[in-house]
């Protein structure tokens, strides 16, 4: 008797417009969520649903909401038609709000307390909720698909990524051919993975608005408390190292110039310089060592790109030395990156020609 009275209620609101930021066309055998907990005064929840490679979607919006509680309702797909517009069964979710008066959505936090922590056709779960910070998504790169044809990339977690941050992948015309939306949610494996499309140059156009066949890239993250674009170094795990049609790649990114404050602290005898710097033709990497231990050390231009591995292996404690042959390369800024098990460390290196 309660859900029935719980169904009618939610009809009744979507046919008197509650839900107002948000716009999802209503299927067949929505899922109810009932949310209880604090949230901005009128605020407007959605409900998103995660597809592979791509930016989330809102498959369900608020549809009744009073003192004590919030009712979502979120639709299945319909398989009548070629575009995905809702969840598919068994699948994770998160709920997003909408602050009216402020005009900002902002992250809800959920606990189950009874039902099913995922969706399914008229399914019913209970939730209780809290506010979170405020987000901007997806907003800061466009997720437009371009061309015809994408190159798909795997991208693994990583410890400087904050849940709601974007991913950008550049082509060498520093033209954003793709993007997504990192969260931890959306990995259901619970490994914080996401996948970015990165789609070709529109032949049909004179502007060049994606990538075209063997092409180098790179990628930037805009992280969304700071508002802020970082360059990002990346390591190629698996797959293709350059965009080609239909490719896939897997990568793990970091940043492309980490503090020596942030890192665990190092001890005295440990060393790292590069001279001359700037330098024309060569430098020379001077790396000191404390005790024997596992060392990487390695060479990313300003994009990110890997130029070069120095060394990767065991070395023994004491001074080693290392010659970098600049004369292939074009003038400009590049890091030098080395990791040990007492961090990372990063030098800037500088190409005059």
């Amino acid at each position: 008797m309660k859900t029935v009275l719980l169904l009618s209620i939610i009809t009744l609101s979507y046919s008197s417009g509650f839900a107002q930021h948000w716009n999802v066309e209503p299927t067949d055998s929505g899922h109810a969520l009932v949310l209880n907990g604090e949230l901005a005064t009128g605020s407007e929840v959605g409900v998103f649903a995660f597809t592979e490679g791509y930016w989330p979607i809102v498959v369900g919006v608020s549809a009744y909401s009073d003192n004590d509680s919030t009712i979502v309702l979120a639709w299945p797909d319909n398989p009548e038609t070629e575009e995905i517009d809702g969840f598919i069964n068994g699948q994770d979710f998160l709920f997003i709000g909408f602050d009216q008066e402020a005009g900002l959505e902002f992250e809800i936090r959920k606990i189950l307390t009874r039902g099913l922590d995922y969706l399914t056709k008229s399914g019913l779960s209970f939730f209780v909720v809290s506010q979170g910070g405020y987000v901007g998504w997806p907003s800061h790169w466009p997720d437009e698909r371009i061309g015809e044809i994408n190159h798909s990339f795997l991208i693994m977690d990583s410890e400087f990524l904050q849940n709601f941050d974007e991913i950008a992948i550049l082509t060498p015309e520093e033209v954003v051919a793709g993007s997504c939306l990192f969260h931890r949610l959306f990995d259901q494996r619970g490994q914080g993975r996401v996948g970015l499309a990165a789609w070709n140059d529109d032949p049909t156009t004179e502007e060049v608005d994606g990538f075209r066949e063997n092409e180098e890239f790179h990628f930037l993250v805009w992280n969304h408390q700071t508002n802020q674009e970082s360059e990002v170094i990346f390591d190629i795990l698996r797959g293709d190292s350059v965009w080609r049609d239909f490719g896939f790649t897997k990568v793990a990114l970091s940043l492309a110039e980490q503090a020596v404050e942030n890192s665990p602290s190092l001890p005295s005898e440990f060393s790292l310089t590069a001279h001359p710097n700037p330098f024309n033709a060569t430098t020379t990497i001077d790396l000191i060592l404390p005790e024997t231990m596992q060392t990487k050390a390695e060479v990313f231009d300003a994009s990110g790109r890997r130029i070069t591995s120095l060394i990767n292996g065991c070395l023994s404690a004491g001074k080693k030395r290392f010659i970098l042959n600049g004369s292939a390369l074009v003038g400009g800024q590049y890091f030098l990156r080395l990791e040990t098990p007492f961090g990372i460390q990063t030098r800037k290196l500088v190409l005059i020609k």
